[in-house]
């Protein structure tokens, strides 16, 4: 069951009312280390769960938009992740002048509770800075020139998240400055910060991302590597071979990245294998880890004789991970397809399930995945 049908479940089953109705939206996207603005107001049972859930510290509320919210940031030593917006005055203006919103909100709850002209002007500027929708609800009964109008239903409320099928996308502030949102800023990062030296590839393809790895060595791994690949260390050979040149030896890296064969089995092999020689504090990184439909985690890359997006069945190794090992430290960076990084350390694991299927994902993915904003990984590591 997804997201939607979940709501419509809910509403079926209870009497609707606005602070249920709240309530039960923001847990989907809140938890105790979410840090939340609001501008205007809710209900005051919606607004004493979020004081709950993220406490007193880190809900901060303003009646009105009439205030400078890059002095509002520097006054915080932490970064807003969830943006309320409740009845405000010049709404598109707003939207337009605090340009810094876009920059870090994960989340974006909107209560279309005006004329619909302004809900309108509430939502454009989110959506053409590539927020899209995660869940709404419409109104129980339609209220003329009131709230926001999706696929002819009257929305009440609605939550957009950034990003795009990827995740998130954009720029962000990288221990190495300034860099696109995906799996090599990640990398570069980790890198950088933490002083690693060598550095393991499985599945380097045409390089895209090899080559822009700044470490002192490293190795590369895919039997049939293209030429655009630049390095001595290429190994022609596919990764269970090169593990085995290493099995008996005390070769040991700082971090792995895992890009070869998108098939559950091959990965978890490789998962294994990297962490069986993955020094003390290295890192796993995956790729391909948050598979945003059905059709891409299917097994088969050729879909009806085209190459189309695929992420393969990656994600089902790294969640079996997350339901077995209680040693390790697992979370999943939401963009570029779900980056997942992995260290030795100490985690709670999911509930075990006998058979793991994608409607398990889909309805559970956050908790599932550990899946995390670019700006808490940048907090985090």
């Amino acid at each position: 069951m997804n997201h939607t049908s979940f709501i419509e479940k809910f509403q079926n089953m209870t009497s609707v009312k606005s602070s249920n109705i709240s309530i039960f939206l923001l847990g989907f996207i809140l938890n105790k280390e979410s840090r939340v603005i609001q501008i205007g107001s809710i209900n005051a049972k919606a607004e004493e769960f979020i004081e709950k859930t993220v406490g007193k510290e880190y809900y901060v509320k303003k009646p009105s938009n009439n205030f400078n919210f890059k002095q509002l940031k520097k006054k915080k030593n932490f970064v807003f992740q969830t943006f309320i917006i409740g009845v405000i005055d010049k709404t598109y203006e707003f939207c337009q002048t605090y340009s810094d919103v876009y920059r870090q909100m994960d989340y974006v709850f909107i209560h279309y509770d005006g004329k619909r002209k302004l809900c309108e002007a509430i939502r454009t500027p989110f959506s053409k800075k590539k927020y899209h929708k995660f869940l709404e609800v419409p109104f129980e009964i339609k209220i003329d020139n009131k709230g926001h109008v999706s696929k002819k239903e009257v929305i009440q409320y609605e939550i957009l998240t950034k990003g795009d099928i990827r995740g998130e996308t954009g720029d962000a502030p990288f221990y190495q400055g300034f860099n696109q949102m995906n799996r090599t800023s990640i990398i570069n990062h980790l890198i950088q910060k933490y002083k690693l030296e060598n550095y393991l590839e499985i599945g380097i393809r045409d390089g895209s991302n090899f080559n822009k790895i700044d470490a002192a060595l490293k190795i590369g791994v895919d039997p049939e590597p293209s030429s655009e690949c630049k390095g001595d260390k290429i190994m022609l050979m596919t990764s269970d071979e090169y593990f085995s040149t290493i099995q008996n030896t005390d070769t040991k890296f700082d971090i792995v990245f895992i890009d070869g064969l998108h098939l559950e089995e091959q990965v978890t092999l490789d998962i294994s294998n990297s962490l069986k020689h993955l020094k003390e504090g290295g890192f796993v990184v995956m790729h391909d880890c948050n598979p945003p439909t059905k059709k891409h985690q299917r097994e088969n890359y050729l879909l009806k004789g085209e190459y189309l997006e695929w992420n393969g069945t990656t994600w089902k190794s790294y969640v079996k991970l997350r339901m077995k090992n209680p040693s390790l430290s697992m979370s999943v960076v939401n963009t570029d397809w779900g980056v997942g990084i992995i260290q030795k350390g100490s985690q709670k694991c999911y509930p075990p399930l006998q058979e793991l299927t994608y409607g398990d994902l889909q309805r559970n993915r956050v908790y599932m995945l550990n899946l995390i904003s670019v700006y808490e990984f940048l907090q985090r590591f």
